[in-house]
């Protein structure tokens, strides 16, 4: 639905913001992102269940995936649990290609982040990566539908 995508939209924006600013992402963006979440699954549950389960594939998924650099201390409790709102509220398809463009981006930071920073042991913002990742989805997802549909 596509208010639970604007709302994420807003969510990663702030998460961002207090990401680079503070290091942490609020709870209350992650409770935010949850019940966005609800009110689509509800919607789902009676509409679409496969689509559904996609949903909850996904943001099982995003969990697994950043649990592990988390638990090896490499990522921040926050980005899991943004990680898992994002999958959550786009969907197994729609996760595939935000994954993609998330890889990328995430890579050339690191890359730029070693060519330019004096201290090596300062961690990066992921939430801001994030949320350029889930924008640029949004933006090529809109464009690729007035285009060909």
């Amino acid at each position: 639905m596509i208010i639970s995508k604007v709302v994420l939209a807003g969510l990663l924006i702030i998460a961002a913001s207090e990401d680079l600013i503070r290091r942490r992402i609020p709870n209350y963006l992650i409770a935010s992102g949850l019940i966005a979440f609800a009110s689509e699954a509800s919607w789902l549950l009676y509409r679409d269940q496969l689509a559904l389960t996609g949903n909850l594939l996904a943001g099982g998924a995003a969990f697994i995936l950043y649990v592990i650099p988390y638990i090896a201390g490499a990522m921040g409790a926050g980005d899991v649990k943004l990680a898992f709102i994002i999958g959550l509220i786009l969907g197994w398809e729609s996760w595939t290609r935000y994954m993609s463009v998330f890889c990328v981006l995430s890579t050339l930071v690191s890359i730029g982040a070693l060519i330019y920073r004096k201290e090596k042991k300062r961690a990066i913002p992921l939430a801001p990566v994030m949320a350029v990742a889930y924008l640029t989805g949004l933006c090529y997802n809109g464009l690729e539908n007035v285009l060909f549909h």
